[in-house]
C-alpha cells in the first residue's frame, strides 16, 4: 500500500527497507534503561509483518519489565508466520487493524487472534487530515508553538536508527531528508542521559520540524482515507553539507 495522505509518510519511500534488527534491539535495552516506565509501545511500518524479524523485536519489547503494553498497528495485508505468532502470545501484546480495501487477511487474521486469544481492536480506517505535505512554511517562532501546541501527535515519541523523535512525521521527514538536520529535534539514544530524555519529551514548546508539517490538531477538516497513489511522491530534498 501506498496511501497518498499518510500521515507518516510512506507515500515518499522509494526504496523503504527494514529498520536494522541489531540496532532496534539495542536501542530498546538502552531507552528502558533510561526510563523509569513505558506504558505503552506501538509497533509500526508501513506494515510490520512485511518484516520477517518482527517477532524478535516483540520478544524483545515484551520481556522488559519496564514496558507495560505492545501495540502492533497492522492492515491485514500479510498474516504473521507461523513462527511469529508464539511471540505474539503474550499478554503485553494487543493488536490494531486498520480496514482498508487492500486488507485482504482480514477475516482469516481475525480468526487466529480470536483463536489464540490475542487482543485486537479493529476498525476501519478513518480521521485522516491533511498533514501529509512536506513544504516549508517560514512560520514565526510564536505560529510554530502554536501549531505544536495543537498537534494530536506530538506526544507520539518515536524510537527509529537509534534516534527519539517527538512524532513520526520529524522522524521519518529526517529519514527520508525531507527536512534539514535540526539537530535539537532528536536525541541520540546511546548518548543521552535520563534528564536529556526528560526534558526533550516534556520541556520542548515545538520543533523546527513543525515548519515542514501542516499541523495535526484535533477538529481539522477530515478527508477521504487510504486513496493510493501508483508511483512515490515527490519532494524537496535536503542534504549535509560537509566543509
Amino acid at each position: 500500500m501506498k496511501c497518498r495522505d499518510c500521515a507518516n509518510l510512506m507515500q515518499y519511500y522509494e526504496k523503504p527497507e527494514n529498520a536494522d534488527l541489531n540496532e532496534m534491539l539495542q536501542t530498546i535495552d538502552t531507552i528502558c534503561e533510561k526510563m523509569d516506565e513505558i506504558y505503552e509501545v506501538r509497533v509500526i511500518g508501513g506494515e510490520p509483518f512485511m518484516n520477517k524479524e518482527l517477532h524478535l523485536v516483540v520478544e524483545a519489547l515484551t520481556r522488559q519489565e519496564k514496558i507495560k503494553k505492545v501495540a502492533i498497528f497492522t492492515n491485514a495485508t500479510i498474516m504473521p508466520r507461523d513462527e511469529q505468532w508464539p511471540s505474539l502470545q503474550h499478554e503485553k501484546v494487543r493488536f490494531f487493524i486498520t480496514e482498508y480495501l487492500q486488507s485482504r487477511k482480514l477475516q482469516p487474521l481475525i480468526e487466529q487472534l480470536e483463536k489464540r486469544g490475542i487482543a485486537y481492536v479493529s476498525e476501519k480506517a478513518n480521521g485522516w487530515t491533511e498533514c501529509a505535505s512536506l513544504e516549508k512554511h517560514d512560520r514565526t517562532v510564536p505560529e510554530q508553538e502554536a501549531i505544536f501546541r495543537s498537534c494530536c501527535a506530538k506526544n507520539l515519541a518515536t524510537l527509529a536508527d537509534g534516534r527519539l523523535y517527538r512524532c513520526p512525521f520529524s522522524a521519518n521527514a529526517f529519514k527520508l531528508h525531507a527536512v534539514p538536520d535540526y539537530s535539537e529535534d532528536y536525541l541520540v539514544v546511546a548518548d543521552a542521559s535520563r534528564e536529556d530524555i526528560r526534558s526533550f519529551l516534556r520541556g520542548k514548546s515545538y520543533i523546527e520540524s513543525c515548519d515542514h508539517c501542516n499541523g495535526r490538531s484535533y477538529g481539522d477538516r477530515v478527508i477521504e482515507p487510504a486513496i493510493q497513489t501508483k508511483v512515490p511522491l515527490k519532494y524537496k530534498r535536503y542534504t549535509l553539507e560537509v566543509s
